[in-house]
């Protein structure tokens, strides 16, 4: 174990036979790196992260964990749930950003590792108890990092809630760079999107969804990220917007994304069963030590999920779970070189 915030920390390396090796540690439920092995036989990093898992207590760029209970921002961190007014804490700024000021990624979730046959994993469980950062109920979370027989890894979330109804939305949000750059502007990235929701600037959505057709944010054919980049309105310093994907049904898993480095070849597809993808581009990453010493747009993040603000927001999908119901989850990353 390493020691995180004081507490003794699991931590664990897992492995296949294609090329895929993966770290995680039970603070935060976190992936601390992804590594594949190249035709030379040496081992990739194809993530970014902090230093060494004792600085994860101190992790502002949300590093590699999962984000709850809710991902992204809710408005004035308030809503109204069954008639009844619910407070969350306050972190970003007048809002609630990624569970609050101690949310999932702060917490020592239990760790079961597991062998199937057919996959290698870690299942990782958190309690989170009635009126945690202001949410109702008690919620009972399960996250499952599994290796498979081919170069995938795959994230299941399930979650249940006892006591009363809640919101609840996770996501994993690991930084990729698949090169060896310290930046992702030579990465290719196409997005099964055709909409993005419209922010305000608060980086809150309006409600309106908008299209992306002949604007820097179209990545529905493969465009390299420094081009579009170069294109934003100058007040945006990245990529910080939520992606509405067209999928093939409810929960079934839809590839929303796929991002490649030219150079190397390496290519990364994202498949989820969400309704939306969250592309940020590692705007206020600073070079600080707080930061993994990485800079500005070293790396992105892809992260898979329901829709910011959604409690406030009826026209879009529903983030309740209700007593007896479950909140399910699947993300799968698979890597793969493509041949030229």
């Amino acid at each position: 174990p390493v020691q995180v915030a004081g507490q003794a920390v699991r931590r664990f390396r897992l492995s296949n036979a294609q090329g895929l090796r993966i770290e995680l540690m039970a603070y935060g439920a976190t992936l601390l790196s992804v590594e594949l092995l190249d035709e030379q036989g040496h081992w990739i990093a194809v993530t970014r992260g902090l230093q060494s898992p004792e600085q994860y207590s101190h992790n502002d760029a949300y590093m590699g964990v999962i984000c709850g209970r809710y991902a992204g921002r809710i408005a004035k961190g308030a809503f109204e749930l069954n008639g009844k007014q619910v407070q969350l804490t306050r972190n970003s700024g007048p809002h609630h950003l990624h569970g609050g000021k101690n949310g999932f990624n702060t917490k020592l979730w239990e760790a079961q590792p597991f062998n199937s046959g057919s996959a290698v994993g870690v299942q990782f469980s958190y309690l989170s108890a009635d009126g945690e950062e202001g949410y109702p109920g008690a919620l009972q979370c399960e996250v499952r990092y599994s290796l498979d027989t081919h170069a995938r890894l795959r994230l299941d979330y399930v979650a249940s809630v006892q006591g009363c109804s809640t919101v609840v939305n996770l996501t994993n949000h690991t930084y990729w760079n698949l090169s060896v750059q310290n930046d992702i502007y030579g990465h290719l990235l196409q997005l099964r999107a055709g909409q993005i929701l419209e922010f305000n600037d608060e980086i809150l959505p309006t409600g309106r969804q908008i299209p992306v057709a002949g604007t820097a944010f179209d990545f529905t054919s493969a465009k390299l990220v420094g081009e579009q980049m170069a294109q934003l309105p100058g007040h945006l310093p990245g990529f910080d917007h939520c992606y509405v994907h067209e999928r093939v049904g409810e929960n079934k898993l839809t590839g929303v994304a796929r991002l490649l480095d030219p150079t190397s070849g390496r290519q990364m597809d994202v498949y989820t069963d969400q309704p939306a993808v969250v592309l940020y581009t590692g705007n206020f990453l600073d070079g600080s030590a707080a930061m993994g010493g990485h800079h500005k747009h070293a790396a992105l993040c892809l992260e898979c999920q329901q829709f910011p603000d959604a409690p406030n927001r009826p026209e879009f999908p529903s983030a309740v779970i209700n007593p007896g119901e479950a909140y399910t989850q699947t993300t799968v990353y698979a890597f793969s070189i493509a041949r030229s």
